[in-house]
């Protein structure tokens, strides 16, 4: 879970200090977790893709929505400068 925090909160210095003195060796099992993932996803492929971005972002992707338009496409390098 994501701690979010506020500098306007009364407690903001008080949170901070716990989040930077936090122990975030989490390596391994983050590791471990990536690759159950991308075992899912070799596995299951694109529904494994849709199931995951509905888990970790609250969207519902499906192949329909998943590509992005030609005119997405011209927009987006519209909007950039050169």
């Amino acid at each position: 879970m994501v701690k979010q925090l506020n500098t306007s909160d009364t407690t903001f210095s008080k949170d901070f200090d716990v989040l930077l003195k936090a122990n975030r060796n989490t390596e391994s099992d983050v590791s471990d977790v990536v690759k159950e993932i991308l075992a899912d996803v070799r596995n299951r492929g694109d529904k494994a893709v849709f199931d995951y971005t509905e888990k970790f972002d609250g969207f519902t992707l499906t192949a329909e929505n998943m590509r992005v338009s030609d005119e997405e496409i011209q927009s987006a390098i519209a909007a950039c400068s050169e």
